[in-house]
């Protein structure tokens, strides 16, 4: 028992054995809890190793499953562990074939071998990098591809030293070549001049453009990204003109998916007009819209090249108007419509009376603008289907389609129309305040598709048109079946004609020149046909018909050859080597070609120039004044003579005669054939005479068939003369044998004993 002592309870004094007993009994006690604790300690820690094996079984399964290769290598090259990914990505088939062979990351990895340093630099400047593209080999094909790694350097935690490399890689070949393409896309598309595109029409008609290069800003003004879902803003550029054509084809292409392919019209913003070609292969997608793949370019330039063409091949430069290449595609199309055999169409050919009085008195200018007048006038008169040409010169052409469904009803339609031609061409003109008016011969020709050639028909009209012509002026004709026969015939002629001049048919005749004593001084040389069958057909039917048919320059040459040769020839004659031989040339023939045809012509014959007299008529020298300038002084300049034929006939300007290199005057034998009557005809010829005498040069009278005529030439100071007088031209050997005979070759002529005033 405890015991009290003086300061209190005092502590009971406890044996051995009991202390003993309590020591065990505490131990066992911390034991037990130690055993628990280490228990809980043991299953957390189990449960950690499940934990940790569950994590990297799970980070194993995610290592090995994962589409990006996962690597950790050292920092000289050598790989020390690869996932499946990257195995695989390096074609091989494990990680250990590929741990024994992957030992240069370096230097057989990266297509550029400085790669790798590079990317070392910056890891060792950042730590770590991310998605850094490079070309690298497929280390054991060595097939090139992209790759985008993100990697991080490993270093010792003590001493800070780098250790290995750890990182993920993922191919992007597919993107990289994608871009590329798209890339060089780009590039090409925003240097080449058109705009590549798809064009998207859905089931509800609606349409958009998912792709356009930068192109299209510049064709139609619109930014590529205004129209990836709706394309309205494009279409509605489209010319209001084109727009419903350019649809149609769309919607055709959608149908049967054939390419599409088009020339149209945009405005732009600006107002400006451009021509766009637009071609596109069309596709069917699954939700039933058609998508186009395509290209468009802008061919203006190209279409306004087209146009200066177009017009310089079709169109008169003068008046604008269509030319006669024109006419003639028109006319052809025309006599190709056979739907309708019901249908005639005309063919009017008009020529403007005293144009070339105009042109002579007031000049080329004034000319100029009456002829454009005048093709605003027709313009204004037919329908849109119609068509108004200009063939050259003063002549006008209409073509008229469907005028009737007989010949008399299309008759009578033409008919009206050609009185209003007739009012609009009567209207007086002002010419930079010259009041002109004038009026036309018409010639009409009616037709139907299948009866008449182009070149027929317009023969028709054209001998329509002289038929009112010698009616008077203002007056119209139409095309008669006479007027067929008279074609026809002219058609055989001009046949026959041409066939002559290749068989030797055509001989020369020639006519004496005369002076005041009588003796010959010269001749005419004067082409003759004689038909086999028809007989001597005269030069003024057959000399137009070879102009008509073109070979008129064919027949000049012919006659100068000859003309020259006889020259030749006289040169051994005492009674002829004197003689001055005259040829009259065609107007068509006047320029350069006719002085290369004589010079030509001299030196193949030996005939002296200064007896050959080239002969012009003043209708020949209006036509032609520059040409006829030059080729006179050419002419001159060989030492050929020149005489101006007709004199007095036409409208000849005295300030330009002067300036003409001309020898001679001829009067023509209008004024001479009734010179003994008629006192005008004797002023007449004593003016031409005076001015002869003025300007220097000589004169020669046509014409002269009497005594009396030749009397009073001689008095008013004529010195040469020419007429049946004196002889009517004829062959060669017949000039000679008169001239072998005649005295000192004057020609026998009686002259009048008295002059009769």
């Amino acid at each position: 028992m405890d015991r009290i002592t003086s300061g209190g309870w005092a502590r009971p004094r406890m044996s051995l054995p009991y202390v003993t007993l309590v020591v065990l009994a505490g131990t066992t006690v911390a034991l037990a809890a130690l055993s628990i604790l280490l228990g809980v300690v043991l299953m957390k820690r189990h449960a950690a190793y499940l934990s940790a094996r569950e994590a990297e079984r799970s980070f194993r399964d995610l290592y090995n499953n994962i589409t990006e290769g996962v690597f950790r290598s050292t920092l000289d090259g050598h790989m020390i562990s690869a996932n499946p990914a990257l195995v695989h990505l390096n074609g091989y088939d494990s990680e250990d074939e590929m741990l024994d062979e992957v030992n240069d990351i370096a230097g057989k990895w990266y297509v550029d071998p400085g790669r790798r340093a590079e990317i070392h630099r910056m890891l060792l400047d950042k730590g770590q990098i991310g998605n850094v593209l490079s070309e690298v080999y497929r280390y054991r094909t060595r097939e090139r591809i992209w790759v985008e790694e993100s990697t991080r350097l490993v270093r010792d935690e003590r001493s800070g030293a780098p250790r290995y490399y750890d990182g993920t890689v993922r191919e992007v070949t597919d993107t990289v070549r994608r871009l590329e393409i798209q890339a060089r896309q780009e590039k090409i598309a925003s240097v080449v001049s058109g705009c590549l595109y798809q064009y998207r029409l859905r089931p509800d008609g609606t349409s958009s453009m998912p792709y356009a290069s930068v192109g299209l800003q510049r064709i139609f003004g619109v930014a590529p990204e205004e129209v990836i879902d709706d394309s309205s803003l494009v279409l509605s550029l489209v010319h209001p003109d084109d727009a419903t054509a350019l649809l149609e084809g769309v919607r055709a292409s959608a149908r049967t998916l054939d390419p599409w392919q088009s020339e149209y019209r945009v405005v732009q913003k600006g107002g400006a007009v451009r021509w766009i070609f637009g071609q596109s292969v069309p596709e069917r997608e699954p939700d039933g819209s058609v998508l186009w793949h395509g290209f468009l370019t802008d061919i203006t330039e190209r279409k306004e090249a087209e146009g200066r063409i177009y017009d310089l091949a079709y169109r008169d430069t003068l008046t604008g108007l269509p030319n006669r290449t024109a006419l003639v595609e028109g006319l052809e199309v025309a006599l190709r419509a056979r739907g309708d055999d019901s249908r005639w169409h005309a063919l009017l050919f008009i020529d403007l009376d005293q144009f070339k009085v105009l042109n002579d008195t007031k000049g080329h200018h004034i000319g100029d603008q009456l002829l454009c007048g005048m093709a605003r006038r027709l313009k204004n008169i037919v329908g849109p289907a119609d068509l108004v040409a200009r063939l050259g010169g003063d002549e006008f052409v209409i073509l008229l389609h469907a005028v009737g469904a007989t010949p008399g009803a299309a008759e009578s339609h033409v008919a009206g129309i050609a009185e209003r031609v007739q009012a609009a061409i009567a209207a007086p003109f002002a010419l930079e305040g010259f009041p002109f008016q004038t009026s036309a011969s018409i010639g009409v020709a009616l037709f139907r598709g299948d009866e008449i050639s182009v070149d027929e028909l317009l023969k028709r009209a054209d001998m329509a048109m002289y038929e009112a012509k010698e009616s008077g002026r203002g007056a119209v004709a139409f095309f008669a079946t006479e007027m067929q026969t008279v074609l026809e015939e002219r058609l055989t002629l001009t046949t026959e004609l041409r066939q002559a001049l290749e068989d030797g048919e055509l001989v020369l005749h020639y006519q004496p020149q005369v002076d005041d004593r009588g003796a010959c001084i010269g001749v005419e040389s004067l082409l003759r046909w004689n038909h086999p069958t028809r007989g001597p057909i005269s030069p003024t039917v057959f000399i137009p018909l070879a102009e008509g048919a073109d070979f008129a320059a064919d027949i000049d040459t012919f006659v100068l050859m000859t003309a020259c040769q006889t020259l030749r020839r006289w040169r051994d004659n005492p009674a002829m080597r004197h003689l001055q031989m005259a040829v009259n040339i065609g107007g068509r023939e006047f320029g350069d070609r006719l002085v290369e045809l004589v010079i030509h012509a001299l030196g193949a014959t030996g005939a002296r120039p200064e007896l050959l007299t080239i002969e012009i008529t003043e209708h020949v020298m209006l036509d032609n004044v520059a040409e006829v300038d030059s080729a006179l002084a050419a002419l001159k300049g060989l030492g050929v003579k020149v005489a101006l034929d007709d004199f007095g006939t036409g409208y000849s300007s005295l300030s330009h005669l002067k300036r003409l290199p001309i020898d001679a005057l001829k009067i023509d034998c209008s004024f001479v054939s009734d010179l003994e009557r008629d006192q005008n005809d004797r002023v007449i010829v004593q003016t031409i005479l005076n001015i002869a005498r003025n300007l220097g040069v000589g004169a020669i009278a046509e014409g002269v068939e009497n005594e009396m005529q030749a009397l009073l030439l001689r008095r008013f100071g004529c010195h040469a003369f020419q007429g049946f007088l004196y002889g009517r031209p004829m062959p060669l050997v017949e000039l000679e044998r008169r001239l072998a005979g005649s005295d000192h070759g004057r020609l026998p002529v009686s002259m009048p004993s008295r002059l009769v005033v």
